[in-house]
C-alpha cells in the first residue's frame, strides 16, 4: 500500500511538471508573436495601422519617397530605408519625436529636412551613400545622438552647430568633400572614433587637443602638410591612420607623448621626427 501511494504522489508530480512543460511550449509562440509585433516591411499596411508601428523596415525595395502621412506613425522608434531610391524626406519626419534610430544608408538624398532637428530622442543617424552636400544646420541640436555615419556623400563644410552633438561617439565622414573642420569639432568631448579619410583637409584645428576621449583618429588620403602640435595631448587615442594625408606629412615632435597610441599608419613620404624605439607603439606602412 505504501508502494501504491508513493508511486501515485510520483505520478501526480510528474503530471504536474508535464503539464507546465506543456504550457510552456504553448506560449513560446505567443512570445515569439509577441517580440514581432510593432515592425512592419509593408508602408501602407503601416500606415493603416499608424500607432501599432514602433519599426518600419522597407529595404532593397525601390522606394522613392515617403508621404506627409508618415506623421501618423507617432510610436516609431525605429525607420530603416536602406538601399532605396529616395531624393528627400519630408519635413513632417520632425514630427516623429520618439524615434532613436534612422537609417538611409544608399539611397539619392542630397539633402535633409531642417526639421530633423525635433527628434530629441535620436541616438543614431545612418546617411551614408547618398548626395549630401551639408547636414542640417540644427543637427547640433540632436542631444542624444551617438552615431553619425554621413560617409560617401559630397559633404564639403559642416554647421557650426555640429559641435553641439555633446553625446557624439562615433563619426564617420569619409570619402567626402571638406576642406577644414569647424572649430565648434573640437567641443566633441565624448567622440570616441573619429573618420575622416578620402576628403580633401588641409588642416585640422588646433584645438583638436579638447577631444580628450578620441580613441581612433583616422585621417588617411587627405591634402595635409602637418599636424597639430595639440595631438600629442589626445591621452585617450589608441590608433591613428595618416597614410597619405598629405605629400611629406611632417608628424609632430609631441606625438611622443601618447602612451597609450597602440597602432600608428604612415606611408612612405611621412616625415618621422623621432623613432618609437622600445615603445609600444607598432608603425606599419600603408
Amino acid at each position: 500500500m505504501e508502494h501504491t501511494k508513493m508511486f501515485g504522489k510520483f505520478g501526480q508530480i510528474k503530471n504536474q511538471h508535464m503539464n507546465k512543460f506543456f504550457l510552456l511550449l504553448l506560449l513560446i509562440p505567443f512570445t515569439s508573436t509577441a517580440q514581432k509585433q510593432g515592425m512592419y516591411k509593408d508602408l501602407k499596411l503601416a500606415l493603416a495601422n499608424p500607432l501599432a508601428v514602433t519599426e518600419l523596415k522597407i529595404t532593397h525595395a525601390n522606394l522613392k519617397e515617403l508621404p506627409a502621412e508618415i506623421r501618423t506613425l507617432v510610436n516609431l522608434q525605429v525607420l530603416t530605408l536602406n538601399h532605396n531610391e529616395l531624393k528627400r524626406l519630408p519635413k513632417e519626419i520632425g514630427e516623429l519625436v520618439k524615434l532613436k534610430k534612422i537609417n538611409l544608408f544608399h539611397n539619392d538624398i542630397d539633402s535633409l529636412p531642417e526639421t530633423i532637428e525635433n527628434l530629441q530622442n535620436l541616438e543614431e543617424l545612418l546617411v551614408g551613400v547618398n548626395k549630401l552636400k551639408t547636414l542640417p544646420s540644427g543637427i547640433g541640436k540632436l542631444s542624444k545622438l551617438k552615431n553619425l555615419s554621413a560617409d560617401n556623400n559630397l559633404i564639403d563644410s559642416l554647421p557650426s552647430s555640429f559641435g553641439e552633438l555633446s553625446a557624439l561617439e562615433f563619426c564617420k565622414l569619409d570619402y567626402n568633400k571638406l576642406r577644414a573642420l569647424p572649430i565648434e569639432t573640437c567641443r566633441l568631448k565624448n567622440l570616441k572614433k573619429l573618420s575622416l579619410h578620402h576628403n580633401e583637409l588641409e588642416s585640422l584645428p588646433a584645438c583638436i587637443e579638447w577631444m580628450t576621449s578620441l580613441e581612433v583618429l583616422t585621417i588617411g588620403k587627405n591634402s595635409l602638410s602637418s599636424l597639430p602640435k595639440g595631438i600629442g595631448n589626445l591621452k585617450s587615442l589608441n590608433i591613428l591612420d595618416v597614410a597619405e594625408s598629405g605629400i611629406a606629412l611632417e608628424i609632430p615632435y609631441e606625438l611622443r607623448n601618447l602612451r597609450t597610441l597602440d597602432v600608428l599608419y604612415i606611408d612612405r613620404n611621412t616625415l618621422l621626427p623621432f623613432k618609437f624605439i622600445g615603445s609600444r607603439t607598432k608603425v606599419l606602412l600603408k
